[in-house]
């Protein structure tokens, strides 16, 4: 029997601020693999719908759609079985997908009509391939452009494939402002001499007369069915030189949607070599390395998409275009890049040109992760200039919309620092002279005995002795090397081992007979340790010459302490160094998400031993599991001291996860056995899984009952912005025990105050309206609406979020209710998909600052800090969960000092100073509806009561501010993106 499809319409809100924007719909419980599909309705008489076949991701399914001014609803097609098992469905927008992959290509036609300014359609459908993508389904087929808003005599060019039709001539019509089109006003297209585009479409072109603003026109490209393509439409105005604003978006079609055949390939061409081609691995072999695209480019607007594994955090890439007149600086453009993130910028390309890319300035190996060069609308790349001049943080630059948009990507406006810069510039006069450490090492109190643990096996020569040369130059000589060799096959090993071990006796070796693995060599070589503390120390990396004097320098302030670790970096291939890891001091937290410790880690030898050293079993991520297991048994975190320099260079061997965490997949269902282990054994009922190699997640169980949660809606006047917040709430949580107290200061507009005497009705024993009759102080109506809370968990939420994730108030509930948590911060969005607060940076533009503002919502942030849960200083008050036994503990939101600035920040740090740690999850997804270019207070009183406020900071927490503990103070407080500080110590400066 066949099964009849049936309609499930999608809720209307998904559309809600997407129109004329792209929008993936996340449809969990949906299989893809069935039978299912979407349909997006047109509005009756302007647009047929579109049906879209759904992409299949964990635990659902998803589809790329472009909402146009007539799209009227969503819904989906299949059988009843298959539907039933549909759960909540999310939608996220944006300009551009983030991938044309998976992109149906009825969609892609249908957006890119839209973007040409076609707003009606006649007997015209959307095929299912980029070759045809366009269907005649009579012989009357009409595209309906925007009328025009200004008086324009138009030349219409026209590039027109048919399918099996060579011969087709378009014909345009034209009509006054309120009348009809009629045959008489009409011109057909003429063939142009030569073809439009590189396959051979043929060019036409037609000129009307002048025509009114106001005044319609249409294309009827065939006159019977069948399948076309229009790969270009231009529009010029004959009569003032200028495109009609109505037009702004008609573009080359083609290039829209299918770039010309090899603009997306870019060819090694100078000082570089590819070394491996399925990984897109390249080396450097100077500091000009070179790279161009296979094929020119025509003259138009493009979108160049970038992301560079690099030697160093950052480089700035130079573009270069050639139209026959050779290459210049002054023809050159840039795109600042941070390793391992997406960079995008517009190219305005005025003739036909040749591109070159330098991708570097420092030899070394890296990796293209990816590259994208995309033909875009003028509309689209004037709206883009427009939205990154008003995104800047100094505004508008001034001059031409072209130039100031250049100008914001130049280094005077990016204002970092380079990775071997800062080692020059800052790193190496930090370090003290020998004769300085001599003279330190005369007044120390201790000066333990520091055994560094090595376990070996059939380890590269070469490697092998720069990592022992690197112990025996350690500048601090209470050392001994305590190596055990894990019957390396090569005989060259145990002889150069043998060899060093005779030339100095502080080298201990022990020679395995038979192979352990690195679990048993490891404790071999523990069991030569005689010294107070063990370093670990892999058989192929290197420590800096200073590294021991440091650890030491750092114990005589804490002689006791039990377990030490510093910052750390690696080396490529070469030997150069990169990839630096700036840590913070203890993070508890953030050990659970990722072994961050990791090197130089140096352990108090009778703590290791209490914990019975290294086991089996955990091999790949030995050192993870024996870092849990002695943490464990340190009842005061102060005994877990952080040196915050680079003392530690992981090489980045092949096979290692130094170069990539999914070389040994081993390792990570070991770390996840060693952190499930730990759960068990301190915090039964939690459940660890696995984020990505390297990144992991606990889950937090919930009481049976839930508690209830009193969720805090401070508003005036909020609106459709207010109703936005409550149904997204009602509508997406998946969370049930929650009440919603809707704070009203002073709203006077009707339908507001309509709205908000309606809620409680409407939701009885679910909203409450509470009235805060006085001037705004954000602070005191927070305080209110705590007091009148019921639950025993409370939220701060400001009125202009938008709930994302179902699980977002579990996943907060599952953190506040540890005793040891205190504050409980989201992640937010702003309506662009970037990052607005994904935890709280002290010291950041004087006070704080939020921690990736603007990164991409998929960027995984600062070694996967946007990914995972970890240990803040503060989070914003936007979304902010807390125990209201803890809010009232420490005497809630300052009211009397804080009405609008910083009070959130302060709340945290009160919390924090009493005891409790707060926290960041990126589990609990919203959007920040808050205007990325709202400015500064403008008025001279909110000036002043803006300043006042940052002084009650600085005032208040002058110690804490600029010395964040979860942060380093290596990285800037100038950005929010943690780029290096360009001056030693900038980062614990005061302002």
């Amino acid at each position: 029997m066949s099964v009849i499809p049936i309609r499930h319409d999608l809720p209307a809100d998904l559309l809600r601020g997407a129109r004329g924007r792209w929008l993936l719909l996340r449809l969990s419980g949906i299989d893809a693999r069935q039978a299912v599909y979407l349909v997006l309705h047109g509005a009756p008489g302007h647009w047929p719908d579109v049906q879209l076949p759904l992409q299949a991701e964990p635990h659902g399914a998803r589809v790329w759609v472009h909402v146009g001014m007539h799209t009227s609803g969503l819904s989906l097609h299949g059988d009843a079985a298959a539907l039933s098992r549909l759960g909540p469905v999310t939608g996220s927008t944006a300009d551009v997908p983030a991938t044309w992959n998976g992109v149906a290509p009825a969609m892609r036609s249908a957006a890119h009509l839209q973007q040409l300014g076609v707003c009606a359609l006649h007997e015209v459908a959307f095929g299912d391939t980029m070759d045809w993508p366009l269907i005649a389904t009579g012989n009357d087929p009409q595209l309906m452009f925007l009328p025009l808003d200004r008086a324009a005599t138009l030349r219409i060019e026209l590039g027109l494939a048919v399918e099996n039709r060579p011969d087709a001539q378009p014909c345009v019509y034209w009509a006054p402002p309120g009348a009809g089109f009629q045959a008489q006003a009409s011109a057909l297209c003429q063939r142009a001499d030569a073809p439009l585009s590189p396959d051979g479409t043929q060019c036409h072109v037609a000129t009307l007369p002048t025509l009114k603003a106001g005044s319609s026109w249409r294309l009827d490209p065939i006159d019977s069915p069948g399948r076309f393509r229009i790969t270009a439409v231009h529009i010029g105005n004959t009569a003032v030189r200028r495109e009609p604003g109505g037009m702004r978006l008609a573009l080359d079609w083609l290039a829209a949607h299918q770039p010309a055949r090899g603009i997306d390939t870019l060819l090694p061409a100078k000082d570089l070599h590819l070394t491996n081609r399925a990984k897109r691995r390249y080396l450097a072999t100077s500091n000009d390395p070179q790279m161009r695209l296979s094929a020119p480019l025509a003259p138009g607007w493009y979108m160049l998409e970038l992301q560079l594994h690099l030697p160093g955090t950052r480089s700035r890439v130079r573009i270069y275009l050639n139209d026959g007149s050779g290459e210049s600086e002054e023809r050159a453009w840039t795109l600042p890049l941070k390793s391992g993130r997406t960079g995008k910028r517009l190219l305005w390309v005025e003739h036909r040109s040749q591109l070159r890319l330098d991708p570097t300035t420092a030899a070394g190996e890296f990796t293209l992760g990816h590259f994208r060069l995309q033909r875009v609308g003028k509309g689209f790349a004037r709206e883009r200039l427009r939205r990154k001049l008003d995104q800047a943080p100094t505004g508008r630059a001034p001059g031409e919309l072209w130039a100031s948009y250049c100008n914001l990507f130049e280094p005077h406006h990016e204002g970092a620092i380079s990775y071997a810069d800062w080692i020059a510039e800052v790193e190496q006069p930090a370090v003290p002279s020998l004769q300085a450490q001599a003279a330190q090492m005369l007044g120390w109190q201790i000066k333990p005995l520091i055994s560094v643990v090595v376990p070996v096996y059939d380890t590269p020569l070469e490697q092998l002795r720069a990592c022992l040369d690197s112990v025996l130059a350690q500048t601090y000589p209470h050392w001994e090397l305590c190596v055990a060799d894990d019957a390396s096959p090569n005989p060259a090993v145990r002889e150069l081992l043998q060899a060093v071990a005779q030339s100095d006796p502080r080298v201990h070796l022990c020679l395995r007979q038979t192979n352990g693995h690195i679990t048993q060599a490891s404790n071999n070589a523990i069991a030569l340790a005689s010294g107070e503390f063990i370093a670990l120390l892999d058989h192929d990396d290197t420590l800096a010459p200073h590294a021991l004097f440091a650890i030491v320098e750092r114990l005589q302030q804490r002689p006791q302490a039990q377990i030490v670790y510093s910052d750390e970096d690696k080396l490529d291939t070469q030997g150069r160094r990169c990839d630096p890891f700036f840590k913070p001091d203890w993070a508890p937290d953030l050990l659970l998400s990722q072994n961050y410790v990791s090197h130089l880690g140096v352990y108090r030898r009778s703590l290791v031993e209490a914990v019975g050293g290294f086991r089996a079993g955990f091999e790949g991520a030995q050192d993870y599991d024996l870092l849990l297991r002695c943490v464990a048994c340190i009842d005061d975190p102060a005994d877990i001291l952080h040196v915050p320099q680079v003392l530690y260079h992981w090489r980045k061997s092949a096979g290692s996860t130094a170069a990539d965490h999914a070389q040994k997949p081993y390792a990570t269902e070991a770390a996840l056995q060693a952190l499930q282990a730990h759960a068990d054994m301190h915090t039964p009922g939690v459940l660890v899984s696995v984020i990505a190699p390297g990144l992991y997640r606990q889950h937090w169980p919930l009481p049976d009952p839930p508690p209830l949660v009193s969720l805090i809606v401070p508003t005036r006047d909020g609106g459709d912005t207010l109703r936005q917040c409550i149904d997204s709430i009602l509508q997406r949580t998946s969370y049930v025990h929650y009440e919603i107290l809707v704070v009203d200061n002073q709203s006077c507009q009707p339908q507001t105050m309509a709205y908000l005497a309606g809620l409680p009705a409407q939701h009885p024993g679910r909203i409450r309206v509470l009235r805060f009759d006085h001037p705004f102080n954000y602070a005191a109506i927070n305080n209110l609406g705590v007091a009148e809370a019921s639950g025993s968990i409370v939220g701060l939420i400001n009125d202009d979020v938008e709930v994302i994730s179902p699980e977002w108030l579990g996943e907060m509930v599952g953190h506040v209710l540890r005793p040891d948590i205190g504050c409980v911060g989201a992640k937010l969005y702003y309506p662009d998909d970037t990052v607005q607060h994904a935890g709280v940076v002290l010291g950041i533009g004087g006070i704080a600052g939020h921690s990736h503002k603007y990164f991409d919502r998929s960027d995984p942030g600062y070694f996967g800090r946007l990914r995972i849960a970890h240990d803040v200083s503060a989070v914003t008050g936007a979304v902010l969960m807390v125990r209201k036994s803890v809010y009232e503990a420490v005497g809630g939101l300052d009211a009397e000092h804080l009405h609008v600035a910083f009070n959130d920040v302060d709340f945290c740090l009160k919390v924090r100073e009493a005891g409790w740690r707060n926290l960041f999850t990126p589990f609990a997804e919203l959007y920040h509806h808050e205007s990325k270019t709202r400015g500064l207070d403008s008025t001279d009183a909110k000036r002043a009561r803006f300043l006042r406020e940052c002084e009650t900071m600085t005032a208040r927490w002058h110690g804490a501010l600029g010395n964040d503990p979860f942060y380093n103070q290596n990285l800037s407080l100038q950005r929010e993106d943690y780029s290096l500080a360009a001056g030693a110590g900038q980062a614990r400066e005061m302002p």
